[in-house]
């Protein structure tokens, strides 16, 4: 009989699978959730408008940057989770880790000002987000095999951001593997991030028009 080797997780713990993942997920929830919620607050609060022609993007600083900041605080609580409780052992650069994520929360945030720019209120921004948020955690990879699934859901996948997100965290965590592995991946999220990014510029000047 053939010997088997496993070469990557030998001892097939479940942690070391599912916690890089779950970083990512933890970002996806701090960001477009809490962000749709936080916009729509102010167009209901009507304050939306007078935010939107501030200068020198303060919308920007003052309404994001928060949710980035919580986003960045969960991810370290995570990471050291793993690290400390589950003895998590990663086997890359967790600073490449760290820059990739960052490229992932570029999108996260982006899909959040989008998901609020038309939603009406926080009960239909919080259904648009959880919307937006499960299908990408569960045809993503994360849970079941992409190979797996049914090939219409195998291209759904192919346009949701964490679905790039999860190699990369994987690949980095289990393989050790670096920038010139997931390159394609990266480009992909830098790719995500340019085009939400430029979007979410007019999402706010978009939803202060509705404010009556």
């Amino acid at each position: 009989m053939p010997d088997v080797e496993i070469l990557y997780n030998p001892d097939l713990k479940s942690a070391p699978v599912m916690i890089p993942g779950l970083l990512g997920m933890v970002t996806m929830l701090a960001t477009t959730l809490l962000v749709a919620l936080g916009i729509v607050r102010e167009r209901e609060y009507g304050t939306l408008e007078q935010l939107a022609v501030t200068p020198l993007r303060l919308f920007e600083v003052g309404k994001l940057l928060p949710y980035i900041v919580l986003a960045g605080v969960d991810f370290v609580l995570v990471l050291v989770a793993g690290l400390t409780v589950f003895g998590l052992e990663p086997a890359g650069s967790l600073a490449l880790f760290t820059g990739l994520t960052l490229l992932f929360l570029l999108s996260t945030v982006g899909l959040g000002v989008l998901g609020s720019a038309v939603s009406e209120n926080q009960q239909q921004a919080m259904q648009l987000a959880f919307f937006v948020m499960f299908p990408q955690i569960l045809m993503s990879g994360l849970i079941f095999p992409i190979s797996s699934m049914p090939r219409v859901i195998q291209w759904i996948s192919t346009v949701l951001p964490f679905t790039y997100f999860v190699p990369i965290a994987r690949g980095i965590s289990l393989k050790g593997q670096g920038l010139d592995v997931l390159w394609p991946q990266a480009a992909v999220l830098a790719g995500y991030g340019v085009l939400l990014t430029r979007r979410r510029h007019r999402a706010p000047a978009a939803a202060a028009g509705r404010v009556t």
